[in-house]
Parts: C-alpha cells; structure tokens; sequence
C-alpha cells in the first residue's frame, strides 16, 4: 500500500513537472542567432522568446498528451 502511494505521488510530480523556455539568443558581434534554454555568455542579447522546443519555433506548449481533452479536476485512485 505505501509502495502504491509513493509510486502516485511520483508519477502527479513527474506530470507536473516542465522544461525552461528557450530563447533565441543575438550575439553583439556578429549578429548571428543561437536558441538556448540560457544566456551563453556576456556576449549575447536576449532576442526573442520564450519557446517551447530546442529550435525556437514553437510558441506555445505542445498539445497535453496525457489528458488530451484537458486536466481533470480530480482523479480518484481509490
């Protein structure tokens, strides 16, 4: 029973759990773009933002796979 427990409060973190944004990133020396989660240096403006994929393409979160037609309010485990 407390295994079962453990294991559902583990599983509602993980669900819970999302990535940092990503933002593309101008360097002030030559112009040219990066997209990162973080600053990658001094040398680097913030340019636009936030994204929700590594190429900066997309700018909303993708669709819930998990609960496709929206959060339930409440999940009975018993």
């Amino acid at each position: 029973m407390k295994t079962l427990l453990v294991l559902s409060l583990l599983f509602a973190a993980a669900v819970h759990a999302a990535s940092a944004p990503w933002y593309l990133w101008q360097s002030k020396v030559d112009g040219s773009t990066f997209c990162a989660q973080k600053s990658p240096g001094p040398g680097w403006v913030k340019l636009k933002g936030p994204f929700y994929n590594a190429g900066c393409e997309l700018k909303e979160p993708p669709a819930n796979l998990l609960w496709p037609k929206g959060k339930p309010e409440r999940i009975d485990l018993f």
